[in-house]
């Protein structure tokens, strides 16, 4: 079965006798109906996944973090499971880009984006809201497992170095801003405390977890 030049399988018909020809042209247009289904279905599936994912690093986006950090305040009222939000952005992006090109700050977008999926934990989630912003939300966890995980990512961003075109090497660097959730307020005001962590750590221009 062939929709717009894709292969997506075939059909096997096993009968005891030959088909007359009246029911193979029956069996090509069941075919073909099919075949159009199921390609109108592959496309909306990747649409749906396009539409969720950052395309450069594959995390998650904005959309689907809005969604997920509504679900986990939603869970802290329903369960009383706090959950914490870690809010990271890149030190320096713009200098890499405007010294080296943006081929390379995309790699060290990835770079970064690499180490985060290495540092989290299965049941973490990551996000890229796009530019140098980056986020994380830490289901039932504490600001001190927040912290830790912070560290964590601090330790992969020394060990892990991103090449230049001269060959020299360089450390991407983040500041993080931590929040734990309230039960007694929402997901725009958790997001805010953390977002505000991160300004005032962003100014110190280093690693540190707030």
């Amino acid at each position: 079965m062939n929709q717009a030049d894709v292969r997506l399988g075939k059909l096997a018909v096993c009968a005891e006798r030959s088909l007359s020809e009246e029911e193979s042209a029956w069996m090509l247009r069941v075919a073909q109906s099919i075949a159009f289904a199921l390609h109108n279905t592959l496309l909306f599936q990747k649409a749906l996944f396009d539409a969720n994912q950052d395309p450069l690093t594959g995390l998650k986006n904005r959309r689907v973090f809005d969604a997920e950090i509504a679900r986990e305040q939603a869970r802290l009222v329903r369960y009383n499971i706090k959950s914490s939000l870690v809010v990271m952005d890149l030190n320096g992006l713009k200098s890499i880009n405007d010294t080296w090109g943006h081929d390379v700050g995309d790699r060290a977008i990835r770079l970064f984006s690499n180490g985060l999926q290495q540092v989290l934990r299965d049941t973490d989630q990551a996000f890229r809201f796009g530019g140098d912003e980056f986020c994380a939300i830490l289901p039932a966890t504490n600001l001190y497992g927040a912290k830790k995980m912070a560290e964590r990512m601090a330790a992969w961003l020394d060990a892990h170095e991103l090449k230049l075109p001269s060959g020299e090497l360089i450390n991407v660097r983040t500041s993080f801003g931590l929040a734990e959730a309230e039960k007694n307020s929402d997901e725009k005001e958790w997001f805010r405390r953390a977002d505000q962590s991160l300004y005032h750590n962003k100014h110190k221009f280093k690693q540190t977890a707030a």
